[in-house]
């Protein structure tokens, strides 16, 4: 189920639903690293602007020279609604209150779910294999912009560090009329008769017709080229939902 990240890529993670080892032995600044770089923020400049603090400040708490204030603790929460305080204070449990902890209702909502398994068939058979596959709840996806939003099973290991073999990510669809727009980040694609993930770096859709996408991991796979009229649909990843930090 979920909750959130999703993936990454762009937007930062409402909530993963992460399991972490050995936090105890971590400093709190330690910890609240982790976190930051878990839910999306890839600099703490960008995490205390979104906490409307000094970016000195907030260095100075990841770096253990200042105390975790209480004003930071509430700032984290409104950011981040199922952080677990008690993981950030001293290390123990999990970095977010476990799913089953969370009901169905106005913060959860059910967003279609592809398994890897379903891959083939949802390629064979797209638009219409969506309406038969089941859901799975998603934490911070009321807004109507997730009305036709995927959740996606992430397999093998060509986008590692970034997503692992197992990983849930949130997607949002991508229009045809939008695609040549694409702006950097990681996206889905659905081409001919296959499902990819990949990141998208430069767009030249509307020059020569052209869109590539590239692994994070160039030993694991290459990147892939697709003409305009082999792609079937796009979706760019938000966030990841379930995965494990390892």
């Amino acid at each position: 189920m979920l909750q959130v990240l999703k993936i990454s890529t762009g937007n930062p993670l409402p909530y993963t639903q992460v399991t972490v080892d050995n936090e105890k032995g971590k400093s709190i600044g330690q910890r609240l690293r982790l976190l930051r770089v878990t839910v999306g923020y890839k600099t703490s400049s960008a995490l205390a602007a979104a906490l409307k603090v000094s970016a000195p400040y907030l260095n100075n708490i990841e770096n253990d020279i200042k105390a975790l204030s209480p004003t930071i603790e509430l700032g984290l929460l409104e950011l981040i609604p199922t952080l677990n305080l008690r993981w950030l204070r001293t290390g123990e449990g999990e970095m977010f209150s476990p799913l089953g902890h969370i009901k169905s209702g106005s913060y959860t909502r059910g967003i279609t779910f592809v398994p890897v398994e379903i891959r083939s068939t949802l390629a064979q058979n797209y638009p219409m294999a969506l309406a038969t596959l089941d859901t799975v709840e998603v934490y911070n996806a009321n807004d109507k912009k997730y009305d036709e939003a995927v959740v996606f099973e992430i397999y093998a290991d060509h986008m590692e560090p970034l997503l692992r073999n197992g990983y849930r990510v949130l997607a949002l669809p991508v229009k045809e009329e939008s695609w040549a727009d694409a702006q950097p980040g990681v996206y889905v694609v659905l081409y001919r008769g296959a499902v990819a993930v990949r990141r998208l770096k430069g767009n030249a859709l509307s020059t020569n017709e052209t869109l590539t996408l590239w692994p994070e991991n160039n030993d694991q796979a290459s990147e892939l080229v697709l003409r305009k009229a082999d792609i079937r649909a796009l979706w760019r990843v938000e966030r990841i939902v379930d995965g494990k930090v390892y």
